[in-house]
């Protein structure tokens, strides 16, 4: 099923099949999941007394929101994530077994 997703800022729309997107989501390699997961704010507060800074780091929030809809991890997998930034845990195929 493809969806037609409109942007709502000028740029034409595009369709993407939501299924066939998680599938490549779930192609990336744990190095860069624990690298997006500490960029994104995954496991720990947003929150910046400066107004700018912490809209930031809540957009960043939301991108690793979108990400982990598409990945459908578990809270166990999310857990090996957060705890492995900057190691190779294991193989990606291992991983996404449990």
């Amino acid at each position: 099923m493809k969806v037609i997703k409109d942007r709502g800022n000028g740029v034409a729309p595009f369709a993407f099949d939501p299924a066939e997107l998680g599938r490549q989501y779930r192609r990336l390699p744990l190095t860069v999941l624990a690298d997006l997961a500490e960029l994104c704010f995954a496991d720990q507060p947003t929150y910046d007394p400066d107004p700018r800074l912490d809209a930031r780091q809540q957009g960043r929030r939301d991108v690793w929101l979108h990400i982990n809809q598409y990945l459908k991890l578990t809270s166990e997998q999310l857990e090996r994530i957060y705890e492995g930034r900057g190691q190779v845990l294991t193989t990606e195929e291992e991983f996404l077994d449990g």
